[in-house]
């Protein structure tokens, strides 16, 4: 076998030889008196060890247990078999089903990209060693050495090109060839191309609809409902008016009744206005609440009262259940001419709720998304009116 492996040898080193890298290399060898036998055996031999080496490695070679769930990975080869290793003490920082996200992209090249674009993006802005590495890489920005005056390099160089005075003594009368190849390349150009678009008036009618829902409503008897503004109600008790009673020492009896829609926006209640001649009193659910500052028990005391009391019966309308009734009655006595009358004010958190109606519908959003307008107005009655704009798109096309 040997003796048909040693000439094979010789002529694969002969035809090696035209090689520069091999022909520099067997210089070397012939510098040192190597005869070309002896060195044919000794590539062959080296061989022979190498390939015994690779065959035992392998086939005493058994590949370590890896837990799947836990990472640890169990040594099986040599002395050191049964030993364990964590597999974030071998690969820093990965820890069990840390890669999971990679392997399931594996093949697919758009969650790929997801991932990798992903895991970029988390090592710019980690605080982790490989964060900090290649934080460190990249903004390190250290430019390419210029390697055309190295020692090493010039030499190889020369050697390759056949510029090095050793080689060409040794190659003169050899014939170099250099073949040269061309080779197209298509530049993406960009098309850039320039339209307008106009678009048509549109008009706009917004219509604000308010809902108001009332705290007290009107139950029965002599009296009404008054608006004051704004979360604000009176409550009339009798007619208000001068001298429509006529009498000597005689008494006049009003009743009245209000509904309390919604305690629980009602902030505050007083008697806020008494007007009386000759003198009177105000009873709410059957209990005295008022009496003017005339008294009670004369007759004519020759004086037209108008009294501003502010006296707080809050408690009475916050405290009764939704749609009760609160009654009052005024008494008045009357010696001559005389009138008597009364007002409750009412102060509420406004129960409101406000509505916006487009005409056509979403004109409202189209309107404002594509504020501000080149030119716009706006009238009293709530139409909005638009006129024609144009913008201006850049299309960049392949």
């Amino acid at each position: 076998m040997d003796k048909i492996q040693k000439p094979i040898a010789h002529i694969l080193i002969v035809c090696i030889f035209h090689n520069s890298i091999a022909a520099f290399y067997l210089l070397t060898l012939a510098a040192f008196f190597v005869p070309f036998p002896v060195f044919a055996d000794a590539f062959l031999d080296q061989a022979a060890e190498g390939e015994a080496l690779g065959g035992s490695l392998m086939s005493g070679f058994t590949v370590p247990n890896v837990n799947s769930s836990t990472g640890q990975i169990t040594l099986t080869n040599g002395l050191v078999a049964g030993q364990t290793i964590e597999q974030n003490d071998m690969f820093q920082e990965i820890q069990p089903g840390s890669m999971d996200a990679a392997a399931a992209a594996y093949g697919n090249a758009g969650a790929q990209g997801s991932y990798v674009n992903s895991n970029i993006e988390n090592l710019s802005t980690g605080s982790t060693q490989h964060a900090n590495a290649y934080q460190t890489l990249m903004g390190a920005n250290t430019a390419m050495p210029n390697m055309l005056n190295d020692p090493i390099w010039k030499q190889s160089d020369d050697v390759l090109s056949l510029t090095s005075p050793l080689i060409d003594d040794m190659f003169n009368g050899c014939e170099k060839t250099t073949n040269w190849g061309e080779k197209s390349c298509s530049i993406h150009i960009e098309d850039l191309k320039q339209c307008k678009k106009s678009f048509k008036t549109e008009k706009c009618s917004v219509t604000r609809s308010l809902a108001y829902s009332p705290v007290m409503g009107f139950g029965s008897g002599d009296g009404n409902i008054e608006s004051c503004g704004i979360g604000c109600t009176f409550l009339n008790l009798g007619i208000v008016g001068d001298n429509y009673w006529a009498g000597n020492c005689d008494t006049y009896t009003q009743t009245v009744s209000f509904r309390v829609l919604r305690p629980d926006k009602i902030k505050r209640v007083t008697i806020y206005r008494v007007k009386y001649d000759d003198e009177t009193r105000i009873w709410m659910n059957g209990a005295l609440v008022y009496t003017g500052q005339s008294g009670w028990g004369g007759c004519e005391h020759g004086t037209s009262w108008d009294e501003y009391p502010d006296l707080d019966i809050t408690s009475t309308f916050k405290q009764a259940a939704a749609d009760t009734l609160i009654n009052f009655v005024q008494q008045t006595r009357v010696d001559g001419n005389g009138e008597g009358y009364a007002r409750i004010k009412v102060e509420a958190e406004p129960d409101i709720e406000e509505q916006f109606i487009d005409s056509p519908a979403g004109c409202r959003e189209r309107l404002f998304s594509a504020w501000p307008l080149v030119v716009s107005q706006f009238k009293s009655k709530g139409y909005i009116g638009l006129v024609s704009h144009s913008i201006v798109a850049l299309m960049v096309t392949d």
